[in-house]
């Protein structure tokens, strides 16, 4: 196939011209040949017409049910495939606000680049995180919505719809989101904060608690996953005694400078892509809080 590169195509003029007169006339043909569908995607996506190569794809996995290499080649393509080097451009200098957790810039290079280019995977996700982690949840909806249209089974994408569902106080779809990936991926939960305290969040928007036993065990783990303990010890049975030295163990990681850069790095080397999904400000609003009504009781 023919990759698009660069800030044009490099196929000449005549290939375009020649491409859409064949799209034309094989859009006409579309459902009643697979060899002619297949054709038909890799000419849409020659001509940079990618949602409607990605549209098409799903409608002929649908309709002639059957699995080839070439259509799912076609499909990662149509995904991840930057047909301008300005937008992939701009996708990168995106990632380097997300690290440094500029939002509002990485916002501006992503809406470029989607205006651009739109329906390009790695391009919507990390729109999705940005959305999320300013608390646009109208924006994230948008997104998602065009994210489930073309690839729904991406496991950050369920997180982020989880993260979503959280911050929109829809418990239900919430638990149900990240309590399938619990059962279908638990490792998932063992490398980034984010992902536990999405789950943890969950369950406490639920009131609902799911195998603490091994929520518990992870966490030990993590002694610098802050978050994560706080909501932990407040959903765990604990003497007031444990309850209050695990709160101020807490407050010492989250006033550590070094153990903040610690839980930040970890996030960063792991899996950037779900920076800025968890809450510290308001972490340690709650911390201060709890601390303050155990100190009430005394």
């Amino acid at each position: 196939m023919m990759l698009i590169v660069g800030q044009k195509p490099v196929f000449s003029e005549e290939s375009v011209q020649d491409w859409s007169k064949k799209v034309i006339e094989l859009q006409d043909k579309e459902g009643q040949n697979f060899e002619q569908d297949l054709t038909l995607v890799k000419g849409l996506l020659i001509l940079q017409r990618r949602t409607e190569a990605l549209t098409l794809i799903n409608k002929t996995l649908k309709t002639f049910n059957r699995k080839d290499s070439r259509l799912t080649e076609l499909f990662e393509t149509a995904l991840d495939q930057f047909f301008f080097q300005d937008t992939a451009e701009l996708h990168a200098e995106a990632i380097q606000y997300i690290r440094a957790e500029n939002w509002n810039e990485a916002k501006d290079k992503l809406d470029t680049a989607l205006q651009k280019e739109p329906g390009h995977r790695m391009t919507t996700m990390r729109s999705i995180q940005v959305a999320l982690a300013l608390g646009n949840n109208s924006k994230a909806a948008d997104l998602i919505k065009t994210a489930d249209q073309f690839f729904p089974e991406s496991v950050p994408l369920k997180v982020y719809k989880a993260w979503f569902y959280i911050q929109s106080k829809n418990a239900k779809e919430a638990i149900r989101i990240i309590s399938a990936l619990w059962i279908s991926d638990r490792k998932l939960f063992e490398k980034n904060e984010a992902v536990m305290l999405a789950f943890l969040k969950a369950m406490d928007l639920n009131k609902y608690q799911l195998d603490w036993v091994n929520v518990s065990k992870i966490i030990q783990k993590k002694p610098e996953w802050a978050c994560a303990r706080l909501l932990k010890a407040k959903n765990k049975l604990m003497t007031t005694v444990e309850y209050k030295k695990e709160l101020l163990a807490i407050k010492a990681v989250i006033e550590a400078s070094a153990n903040s850069k610690l839980r930040s790095k970890e996030i960063k080397e792991k899996s950037d892509q779900y920076l800025g999904l968890i809450p510290l400000d308001s972490c340690k609003k709650e911390l201060e809080e709890s601390i303050a009504k155990i100190n009430e009781t005394k």
